[in-house]
């Protein structure tokens, strides 16, 4: 799909919250490097994404908390490098600044998702809450039957 922006998803294993995610991350985030000024967190990839050529500016990583998307940060790029037993890895580098979106379940999977710009939560911003487009009675009981 020309033109899309691709986004990845993955699960935030072992944590239970964006607070939580944030504070692990917080622990991890060092120079981006060169003369940016910015810090970045690095996220250890056995692989290369294979479609990593089709990341933009615009690209995030979707966390999945709970069983349902939580939060997005930017992808700023990959490095990759070679590790102490001379296997090749990658590192995604990813903005600090996580933000929260619709909470929408999702389904286990292993491993690395690719989305494309029609399959991403929306952001929640300021003055507007999860499902707002709905009644919050209406949302549980679509979300208890499985449909949301």
């Amino acid at each position: 799909m020309h033109g899309m922006t691709l986004h990845l998803a993955h699960f935030a294993s072992g944590q239970s919250s964006i607070e939580t995610l944030r504070k692990h991350q917080a622990a991890t985030a060092a120079p981006l490097g060169g003369d940016t000024g910015q810090d970045a967190v690095p996220l250890y990839m056995r692989n290369r994404r294979t479609r990593a050529s089709e990341f933009t500016d615009e690209s995030s990583l979707y966390w999945v908390i709970a069983g349902a998307f939580a939060c997005r940060q930017r992808i700023l790029g990959f490095r990759g490098g070679i590790d102490r037993d001379g296997r090749r890895f990658t590192t995604m580098l990813l903005d600090l600044d996580l933000v929260a979106v619709d909470p929408r379940p999702r389904r286990n999977f292993g491993g690395w998702r690719y989305l494309d710009e029609t399959e991403v939560p929306r952001d929640l911003t300021k003055g507007r809450t999860a499902g707002e487009e709905m009644p919050a009675s209406l949302e549980q009981e679509l979300k208890s039957l499985g449909l949301l």
